[in-house]
C-alpha cells in the first residue's frame, strides 16, 4: 500500500482538499487528524 499526504479543510461538513487532485467516486480514504487540531470536539 502506498500512501499520498493531501491537505484540506472542512466546509459545511464535507472534506476540500487545497490542491487539484481529482479522485474517483467512492474511492475509500483514510484520514488523519492531527490531535492538537484547534476546536476539536468529538462527538
Amino acid at each position: 500500500m502506498s500512501i499520498i499526504t493531501l491537505e484540506g479543510i472542512i466546509e459545511k461538513g464535507r472534506l476540500r482538499l487545497l490542491s487539484d487532485v481529482r479522485l474517483p467516486d467512492r474511492m475509500p480514504v483514510t484520514i488523519v487528524i492531527p490531535h492538537n487540531s484547534p476546536n476539536l470536539r468529538w462527538r
